[in-house]
């Protein structure tokens, strides 16, 4: 099954912002399994923080 994982940028953002929530409903209705996590500290945005948190919590590696 093909999985989508969106990500936010930094400065505040959410997986519930902008286009988001739409994407999310356009690619499940296509049965795409589609997921916009909310990501740790989203202010500073550490990749220190993020790319763990990418690997090994939402568990996307591509």
């Amino acid at each position: 099954m093909t999985r989508i994982v969106l990500l936010h940028g930094n400065g505040g953002g959410s997986g519930e912002d902008n286009w988001f929530p739409w994407l999310k409903y356009k690619l499940e209705a296509l049965g795409i399994q589609c997921e916009t996590p909310d990501l740790p500290d989203p202010i500073e945005a550490k990749a220190i923080e993020w790319l763990p948190y990418i690997t090994n919590v939402i568990k996307a590696d591509e």
